[in-house]
């Protein structure tokens, strides 16, 4: 709320987070700008959040993607992914020609909320792709709707993963894709 100067107040209303309380309990904007990393093998991360999403250079890292809070971190690395540079704008990072013996990009995008990823086929055929997933010690478990959710040691959710799902150029949608452990 604003206090604003004829007396009244202004309210803004956002439908998710906006902003998040820093290590010193203050709150700060988010900022999903990607800008330099300072952890070793990762080139971008994000630039504001409770989370931190470190990206690497290039497609072949391990992990290519690192999501992290104060409690957990969960790495993923495609599996044999094409060795290609990513490149970064505003809040997304893309591994042009990545998967698919070239024929597909991966894009990741920093929500406020998480990590979107994209799987782009440039052409058309049957794919199935294949990522390591370092669970940092969280345990993985597919929930009965699709989703793939970890869980701490007691037993909490700290994170999930929709359930996958296939959109082509024409938006089709699809859920005939799946996570497998």
């Amino acid at each position: 709320h604003y206090y604003n100067a004829n007396g009244k107040f202004t309210a803004e209303i956002s439908s998710g987070p906006i902003h998040y309380k820093d290590d010193k309990g203050q709150w700060q904007d988010i900022d999903n700008r990607l800008v330099a990393s300072e952890v070793a093998g990762f080139r971008f991360r994000n630039a504001a959040n409770e989370f931190r999403t470190h990206f690497a250079a290039g497609s072949s890292g391990a992990p290519v993607v690192k999501v992290q809070s104060s409690q957990w971190s969960i790495g993923l690395s495609p599996i044999d992914a094409a060795p290609v540079a990513g490149a970064s704008t505003g809040p997304v990072m893309l591994y042009k020609g990545a998967l698919a013996g070239g024929t597909a990009d991966l894009r990741y995008t920093v929500k406020n909320e998480g990590l979107k990823q994209d799987i782009i086929l440039n052409s058309y055929k049957t794919n199935v792709f294949r990522f390591r997933l370092d669970t940092g010690g969280l345990r993985p478990d597919l929930a009965q709707n699709g989703s793939l959710v970890l869980y701490n040691s007691s037993n909490v959710e700290v994170a999930r993963a929709q359930r996958p799902y296939a959109m082509d150029a024409s938006n089709k949608f699809t859920h005939e894709a799946a996570f497998s452990l």
